[in-house]
């Protein structure tokens, strides 16, 4: 009879200190795993840029050499960024102007974008009139493997001195 009182004793004091052992013991194992796995990535961090990325940055206003004149020679910023987000060199630029032929007289070059502060070689130079209404829009490509990979414009007024 005595050892059934004692086993009950030993059951009823055991049974919540075994219930709260169990608890630490899984709550340790629990944080243990995210540490040793290292930080947790939250969903919004899981994204990757997958696009090529373009900039050309010219003044907004260029002004003609004279009244009726053209540009001399203002130069347009190229940048090219790679899908990383790096800045990108040797990349093939091709552009074009809405009036006439006056962006760089050869409108292809390369993206220099580490080394040139203008961004391309030969760079991009504008030297037309800007049309009747006085406005011009540059588009450009960049072009990798023969196929255009990234794309934009720079609208720009030109006006007399």
């Amino acid at each position: 009879m005595h050892c059934a009182r004692g086993l009950k004793r030993f059951r009823d004091a055991a049974v919540p200190l075994l219930v709260a052992l169990f608890c630490i013991v899984s709550l340790v194992n629990t944080v243990g795993c995210h540490h040793d796995k290292g930080p947790l990535i939250s969903p919004g961090d899981t994204t990757t840029p997958t696009a090529w990325r373009m900039v050309l940055q010219a003044p907004s206003i260029l002004y003609r050499d004279r009244p009726g004149g053209h540009v001399e020679n203002d130069t347009i910023m190229v940048r090219v960024y790679r899908p990383t987000g790096e800045l990108a060199s040797g990349i093939q630029i091709r552009c074009q102007a809405t009036v006439s032929d006056s962006v760089t007289r050869n409108t292809e070059s390369r993206s220099d974008t580490i080394t040139r502060w203008w961004g391309a070689e030969p760079a991009l130079i504008y030297w037309g009139t800007g049309g009747v209404d006085g406005m011009e829009t540059i588009y450009s490509w960049a072009i990798v493997g023969g196929d255009s990979v990234a794309h934009t414009a720079v609208s720009f007024k030109v006006r007399d001195p």
